[in-house]
């Protein structure tokens, strides 16, 4: 287990070094600067696995459901499997506020227009990857914000590798750092500069 402190400003660094004394698999990497793609490709570049995910450490998705995309990506059939809040079958007992939840869907439909991607939740922080997969993200991707995951799926798309929509159990947490109105623009002109760069 990979923890990638970037830029915290909460105790998350002390509770992991008190945790993880004596436990061998438990690495924690303290990055200083902020950017939720540039933690996830640092945690990614230092994993060794040959399924690797990464996932919110607010608890958000069930840990139940992170076990299963693990499984998932790691059978064969499937590159990447990534957790979805907004599938039929998916479980959302603590929802987004309402403001969040129209604002989600009308960035994804951004996305489905831009991209192309078919997935109905590209932002749900919960993703595993065939070690085949993550070669790809490694090299490829270089968003460093909040539009990462767009980043990985499109590059998995022109990759032509597999990826799976899996609905998952998720609880809003209330911690998110990404404001409406403050990143709603700069995460949509994102997307042109993701399906525009060579």
């Amino acid at each position: 287990m990979i923890v990638v402190a970037n830029n915290c400003t909460d105790r998350t660094e002390e509770v992991v070094r008190e945790t993880g004394k004596g436990i061998p698999y438990i690495r924690l990497i303290s990055h200083g600067q902020p950017g939720k793609g540039r933690a996830i490709l640092e945690g990614f570049r230092q994993s060794r696995g040959e399924t690797v995910l990464f996932c919110d450490a607010d608890g958000s998705t069930d840990p139940a459901d992170v076990l299963r995309l693990l499984q998932m990506a790691s059978g064969g059939e499937w590159d990447c499997a990534i957790g979805s809040r907004w599938l039929p079958q998916s479980n959302v007992p603590v929802p987004q506020p309402l403001r969040r939840r129209i604002a989600s869907r009308m960035f994804n439909l951004a996305v489905r227009i831009i991209l192309g991607l078919p997935f109905k939740d590209t932002q749900c922080g919960a993703k595993a990857f065939s070690r085949r997969a993550l070669d790809v993200v490694v090299q490829k991707v270089t968003s460093e914000g909040y539009q990462f995951d767009c980043d990985v799926l499109w590059q998995l798309k022109k990759a032509g590798l597999r990826v799976v929509e899996v609905p998952v159990t998720w609880r809003d947490s209330g911690g998110s750092g990404i404001r409406v109105g403050r990143d709603g623009t700069k995460m949509l002109t994102s997307l042109f500069k993701i399906r525009f760069k060579s």
